[in-house]
């Protein structure tokens, strides 16, 4: 017993040595890093121009001010009154008996708490913190989603274009074959079966360069829809 107890502890230490705690600034890296590679280039073009983004700081922004009314709330059970007239600017007349004595004094404090005061503003203000936390947990949210589509649009970008410039490379091969056995054909120095045998390979390595490139605008339209910009400005 007190050998698997001490393997317990032991594999709860490796554990805890090993966790890390996310760095969410690093998650978008700010405009001005230096020596970035272009999958944080393209994080970093799709974060600032995504509305979602623009939306959630907006969120957060709101949040403090809902927070910083909610903390403030009990000054509006505090009033101040003011008279100003002939009278408290000019001073009464003490020599007057019947100098109007009703618009003195000047000012007038009031305070008016009710006892729901005391719970609701409290709890008014724990319930703004957590609004704005849970606002700013949902930027976070956003970071790392935002920067995982943008990482795998773009890695299926690259994979279609090399998988695009291989098969374009069989199919010029071809092509350039091709028009070869279709002179012979036409010229009389091959049969028709050998002509047909080589055009249809020619045709099928044409359907495939089609469907390849079908993957790569599709792949390309993809990224670029995070990103709001084209490719080509970019790369």
């Amino acid at each position: 017993m007190k050998k698997a107890y001490l393997f317990v502890a032991g594999l709860c230490l490796v554990m805890t040595s090993y966790s890390q705690s996310v760095d969410y600034n690093k998650i978008i890296l700010p405009d001005n890093a230096k020596d970035i590679s272009i999958e944080e280039r393209l994080v970093q073009i799709a974060w600032k121009n995504n509305p979602m983004s623009a939306r959630a700081n907006n969120n957060i922004e709101s949040g403090l001010y809902s927070l910083r009314r909610a903390q403030w709330a009990w000054l509006n059970h505090f009033n101040v009154q003011g008279n100003l007239n002939e009278f408290t600017i000019k001073g009464r007349d003490q020599s007057d008996p019947n100098a109007r004595v009703n618009f003195f004094p000047r000012y007038n404090i009031g305070v008016n708490f009710s006892l729901g005061t005391f719970v609701s503003t409290p709890l008014n203000s724990k319930i703004a913190r957590e609004a704005l936390q849970n606002d700013e947990e949902a930027l976070k949210s956003l970071k790392l989603q935002l920067r995982a589509d943008v990482l795998r649009r773009y890695l299926h970008y690259k994979t279609s274009k090399e998988l695009f410039d291989i098969q374009k490379g069989y199919f010029d091969d071809l092509s350039a074959n091709f028009k070869l056995v279709e002179k012979k054909f036409n010229n009389g120095e091959i049969t028709l079966n050998e002509y047909n045998s080589i055009k249809d390979r020619y045709d099928n390595q044409r359907i495939k360069k089609i469907m390849a490139d079908d993957t790569l605008q599709g792949a390309k339209l993809d990224l670029e829809e995070l990103l709001g910009l084209k490719l080509e400005e970019i790369l």
